[in-house]
């Protein structure tokens, strides 16, 4: 399953939408519509093992972006990712 994310310059989490495939190639959020605010990006990202049987309440609790990788990591202590 692909998920974009809304995520902060320090790969906070701050919104989610899952992505689904439709009719001729387009893709179709089956979410709110994902727009960046200031200072935030969007990324599309592969959700694969353990991470696509997590609820978005779970990743968005328990999980950060690392932005040099592009991928989904468990926050350390300080809520960072």
């Amino acid at each position: 399953m692909k998920i974009q994310i809304v995520h902060d310059a320090e790969g906070r989490i701050r919104g989610m939408g899952r992505v689904e495939p439709a009719p001729r190639g387009r893709k179709v959020k089956s979410a709110a519509s994902l727009k960046a605010g200031a200072g935030q990006s969007v990324l599309e990202v592969d959700l694969t093992g353990d991470l696509a049987k997590r609820s978005f309440s779970e990743i968005h609790e328990g999980y950060g972006l690392d932005l040099k990788t592009k991928k989904l990591v468990p926050r350390t202590g300080g809520g960072r990712p």
